[in-house]
């Protein structure tokens, strides 16, 4: 994808990440979903970060995974400051 399409390159690692966790492979989803999160805090939509947040939301029985548990923990530290950047739509 063309590098100046940060906003959709979010969505689509979402959506990847997303699409992972439902096939049973949450550590993969949560380094996907990390790559997501540098993309989102970057951006002014709010849907970027109600994807990131979703997929949290969908990760969240297996918290207990350490990569998992770390990529929880990093939404809940670097999109706040996101959020309160991004417009509604």
């Amino acid at each position: 994808m063309d590098g100046r399409y940060v906003r959709g390159r979010a969505f689509n690692l979402t959506l990847l990440a997303t699409a992972q966790a439902s096939q049973g492979e949450p550590e993969q989803a949560a380094t996907v979903g990390r790559q997501a999160l540098d993309l989102t805090v970057r951006l002014n939509s709010a849907r970027s970060v109600r994807y990131v947040r979703d997929l949290t939301r969908q990760l969240r029985p297996q918290v207990d995974l350490p990569a998992v548990r770390d990529f929880t923990a990093e939404v809940r530290e670097r999109l706040p400051a996101a959020a309160g950047h991004a417009a509604p739509r």
